[in-house]
């Protein structure tokens, strides 16, 4: 009987064992493909999450055999060797080996290649890290293409995922664009067709050319292009998750042709390349302030919504208080009567009728009055009659909404600069933006030949005298440009594109005094740029004040100051034996 009992259990086993396999190959069902590599079947549930997470390859010819291998010889302890293999990869950097590190690092990504960020810290390591250690700039700049070809070797592992696109963009744009070596790193760039070559693998190498030679910052401006084209159209038809928020992941692109146009200030006389860089770069900056960015669940903004949001604003608050009158005047009238009138009247004229400087300031007194809430608001909804308290409660909905609009693109307008370099890549290709830089790239090429300030030549032809500008001049010359941007647009008064020209003026100071004149003129006419600029707290410049300038023209007045020395008066005669020897 027991014997029957066991047999019997055994076939249930057997039953339930069987039962089990068709689920299970259910499950697991691989992918069909027809001859040209197309999805003809997904497959089961393990295969279709495979392929969502990139944790298999599509074709037999795409398999790594190295990279199968390491991951069959850990038996299952890929953890454990990962571990040992960044021990080892750390203690190799320490000792500055160089070829372990990098045969190390190339062991380590074969056993996690679907891992972001061991691609991500790696190819830092040998672009930022490694680079430095040595001397000679060349070997550096060698090891920051190391760095870069490293990360495109990820490509293939995870082509749907956006992360190494766009550390590819970062390191091709900032690493060339902005280190201590950037100059050498630049022309090194233009003239490396391997590397070029090496590049055209993956992107589109004949947009990054310029009259000057390909630019790395339109390689960079390429990659970000490739991340944006994977999120908005997908890879093999599948989506491509966002990773990072929207305001930096949509200004990565138009943010490398400005640093383009910054760069090549310094190195080329601006002209018509120059200016229609700027265009685009101006074109694109607003084509990303008008994409929609979602700020909070089910709200997107766009930075150059702002004016919209707060004309609707006004409109709402204005037929609120056409159901509440006189609430929200007695509700502001303390803080009201600290204002002038003339102030009081921005509030009340239409947004589009106001100048800049009194757009600026009616958004100062807002801010002030409201502080940033809608308690004001609610106030005033709640003092309308019940009968129209259902009507009012739509208004307040949807004035409540472009108020959180107005406070979240102001924080990301702030966040990213917006407004400054709206504004900067418009006068940057502008004819008095391009005269300047001109001017700027002259005096700096003259003062590089030690020719401070103005002179006479004489044509040997005709004999007739020319007098030709110094640095000095040339400076000036641009000066009287920016000044006229300044005063056209305060809100660049603050920011990079001052940055950069108060480096501009140091420069002029230190040449004017090794022309034996004043470090700035009395009649500066970028000094009321500067004493504003004093009054911003945190600034670190040290450019003197109009107070300084006057005070120091008052001690040289009372025979202070600094000159330059006398010519020494030095006598001497030679007799007649020493003139005929």
């Amino acid at each position: 009987m027991s014997q029957n009992k066991s047999f019997v259990r055994k076939v249930i086993y057997i039953a339930i064992i069987g039962a089990l396999l068709i689920p299970l190959s259910l499950i697991s069902r691989p992918a069909t493909r027809d001859k040209e590599n197309a999805v003809k079947n997904p497959g089961g549930v393990l295969s279709m999450l495979r392929d969502k997470h990139e944790l298999s390859l599509a074709k037999l010819s795409e398999i790594d055999p190295g990279s199968e291998t390491m991951k069959l010889a850990s038996l299952g302890l890929r953890g454990l060797a990962v571990n040992l293999l960044w021990l080892q990869a750390i203690d190799a950097k320490d000792k500055k080996n160089w070829d372990t590190f990098s045969s190390t690092l190339n062991s380590l990504v074969k056993i996690q290649p679907n891992f972001i960020r061991v691609w991500e810290f790696q190819s830092h390591n040998l672009s930022y890290n490694v680079s430095v250690e040595f001397d000679d700039y060349e070997q550096r700049y060698h090891w920051v293409k190391k760095g870069i070809e490293f990360l495109t070797t990820g490509i293939p592992y995870n082509r749907r995922d956006h992360r190494i696109i766009d550390s590819l963009g970062f390191f091709c744009g900032n690493k060339f664009g902005t280190a201590d070596e950037r100059v050498q790193y630049r022309s090194l760039f233009r003239n490396d067709d391997q590397f070029h070559e090496e590049m055209s693998r993956y992107v589109d190498i004949g947009n990054i050319d310029t009259p000057y030679g390909p630019d790395h910052w339109l390689l960079a401006y390429e990659w970000y292009d490739r991340s944006l084209r994977m999120v908005e159209t997908g890879v093999d038809g599948s989506p491509v998750p966002k990773y990072r928020k929207d305001m930096l992941f949509y200004q990565y692109k138009p943010a490398q042709l400005r640093n383009m146009g910054l760069s090549m200030h310094s190195e080329f006389r601006s002209d018509e390349f120059a200016r229609s860089n700027w265009e685009r770069a101006h074109r694109e900056w607003l084509e990303y302030g008008r994409r929609p960015i979602t700020a909070v669940e089910q709200l997107d903004v766009t930075l150059e919504s702002l004016t919209d949001s707060l004309v609707k604003v006004q409109e709402y608050r204005r037929r609120l208080d056409e159901m509440a009158p006189g609430v929200r005047q007695n509700l502001l009238s303390e803080k009201l009567a600290t204002y002038t009138p003339e102030d009081r009247a921005l509030l009340d004229r239409p947004i589009d009728s106001l100048s800049d400087e009194e757009f600026d300031r009616m958004r100062l007194i807002d801010r002030d009055l409201y502080q940033g809430d809608s308690g004001v608001d609610i106030q005033v909804l709640m003092s309308v009659p019940a009968a129209d308290r259902q009507k009012a409660d739509v208004i307040m909905q949807n004035l409540a909404e472009e108020t959180i609009k107005i406070s979240m693109g102001d924080h990301f307008r702030g966040t990213i600069n917006y407004e400054h370099w709206k504004y900067q890549t418009m006068v940057e290709g502008s004819d008095e933006g391009l005269l300047a830089r001109q001017a700027e790239f002259d005096a700096m090429e003259l003062r590089g030949r030690s020719i401070f300030d103005e002179y006479y030549s004489r044509d040997p032809v005709s004999s007739d005298k020319k007098l030709n500008p110094g640095s000095i001049q040339k400076f000036d010359e641009a000066f009287n440009s920016w000044a006229g941007i300044m005063e056209e647009y305060p809100q660049l008064r603050l920011g990079p594109m001052l940055d950069d020209i108060v480096t501009v003026i140091e420069t002029y100071m230190v040449v004017r005094e090794a022309a034996g004149e004043d470090a700035l003129p009395a009649d500066f006419v970028l000094q009321p740029v500067i004493d504003y600029r004093a009054g911003i707290p945190n600034t670190l410049d040290e450019l003197p004040t109009s107070e300084e300038v006057a005070d120091r023209l008052d001690l040289r007045g009372q025979g202070g100051g600094r000159d330059l020395p006398r010519q020494p008066n030095i006598e001497f005669s030679l007799d007649d034996d020493e003139r005929r020897d």
